[in-house]
């Protein structure tokens, strides 16, 4: 059920709400409903629900290895490569430096 509301909003906040209708099709009343849905989901929720903050590194460390398995496991070569990377003791930027040949003398 639509109705008709008037809501006082500042001059600024009209011409974005016209904006963002014209340039995604939407009707102005779809967009405040979006942005109030949101808006609800951020401010009602707890905090711990709503942020990433609250995954634990132990739960992170523990994805990022098996993943690293699977792709390892799916592809041999990228893992050789990453290990002879993890091994070496000089940084990108110091690789470069030592090995790039310019094609000139300084």
């Amino acid at each position: 059920m639509e109705s008709k509301s008037t809501v006082a909003v500042s001059q600024q906040a009209r011409l974005r709400l016209k904006k963002l209708s014209a340039l995604l099709n939407l009707t102005q009343g779809t967009i405040l409903e979006e942005a109030i849905r949101d808006f609800e989901r951020k401010v009602l929720q707890k905090p711990e629900e709503n942020s990433l903050n609250s995954i634990s590194d132990d739960i992170v460390e523990k994805a990022l290895q098996e993943a690293t398995k699977e792709v390892w496991a799916a592809d041999p070569i990228h893992k050789a490569l990453q290990l002879k990377l993890k091994q070496s003791q000089d940084s990108i930027d110091d690789y470069i430096i030592t090995k790039w040949d310019p094609g000139f003398d300084i």
